[in-house]
């Protein structure tokens, strides 16, 4: 018999089985979500999901995942009318404030802006995502201190260990070197983006 060597749950905080299986099933449902309910496609104004779509930024391909949901309850996108709306909703997108509020949040960028805009959106997101990675230099700087003053404190007393304090120790250094890697991919991009600037 295999047993546990987890705590187990006051009786009042643990779920019944068949309340755990819906949980779980649940979570796999919402996990393979469609771009569109059934009741969306039937009620689709393409021109308006067109628009949508266009100022989020989204790529061409998101009308595919549309076809694809709405094909189920047989519905057809009019493709014609969500290209016009897409383009009108890039125009409201591919703006220079678009571009560095999606750089500083650290978005994908799907090349979709036309010619004519996308100079303007992409120094914005150049510099939106030179922000968001003297963020990440920030937290690295705060985490490297923090961790500094926790091996101070764990050499002071080396015969000692302390869990908490290895634990805190192995979880600070992760992030720093998650960070450390989030910082070079967003260099490498910048440094992409510019020269396609150039």
């Amino acid at each position: 018999m295999i047993t546990s060597h987890l705590p187990r749950l006051p009786s009042k905080l643990r779920l019944p089985m068949k309340g755990t299986a819906l949980i779980i099933a649940s979570v796999l449902a919402l996990g393979g979500c469609a771009s569109m309910s059934k009741q969306e496609c039937l009620s689709a104004d393409w021109l308006a999901r067109g628009i949508e779509d266009g100022k989020q930024g989204a790529p061409l391909s998101r009308l595919s995942e549309h076809t694809k949901s709405c094909g189920k309850v047989a519905v057809v996108p009019d493709e014609p009318l969500y290209a016009q709306g897409r383009a009108r909703g890039l125009q409201e997108y591919c703006t220079s404030e678009v571009g560095l509020s999606q750089g500083s949040d650290n978005r994908t960028y799907h090349d979709v802006c036309p010619l004519d805009r996308e100079r303007p959106f992409l120094v914005s997101y150049i510099d939106g995502l030179e922000l968001y990675a003297l963020e990440l230099e920030n937290e690295n700087a705060d985490d490297q201190s923090t961790l500094t003053s926790l091996l101070i404190r764990q050499s002071a007393s080396p015969g000692r260990k302390d869990k908490n304090l290895l634990s805190k120790i192995g979880v600070l250094q992760g992030t720093i070197s998650a960070n450390l890697s989030k910082r070079l991919q967003i260099r490498q991009r910048i440094a992409s983006l510019r020269l396609r600037l150039n």
